[in-house]
């Protein structure tokens, strides 16, 4: 990260990730292409879960299958705010995490 000064620390990151209710989602596509897509993530028992169609030939399902790396990135900001964010451009806190992200095909149900 450029600025330290402004880099949280993974607690602060976290309360951010249980807090926030949308993130974007960001991959490459079984085609090579950057494929990004905002979802409503799940934070649970130190694991993130999202939702996705169970087609194959879904972009999400099948860029997951071809190439598990992901960031997602929350972005998190007062609702207070909501009225002003528009002329805004810096009022807002973001966490941003990497990995390996698999499908869970246990038929369970969030």
């Amino acid at each position: 990260m450029r600025r330290k000064d402004r880099e949280l620390s993974q607690e602060e990151a976290l309360v951010i990730i249980k807090n926030t209710k949308m993130a974007v989602l960001s991959m490459i596509s079984r085609e090579g292409l950057p494929y990004a897509t905002p979802i409503s993530p799940a934070y649970i028992d130190g694991k993130i879960y999202f939702h996705s169609s169970s087609s194959e030939d879904g972009v999400k399902k099948s860029s997951l299958i071809n190439n598990g790396n992901v960031i997602l990135t929350y972005v998190g900001y007062n609702e207070n705010d909501l009225e002003y964010l528009p002329q805004l451009s810096v009022n807002y806190v973001s966490a941003m995490v990497k990995g390996k992200a698999s499908l869970v095909s246990d038929g369970g149900r969030l």
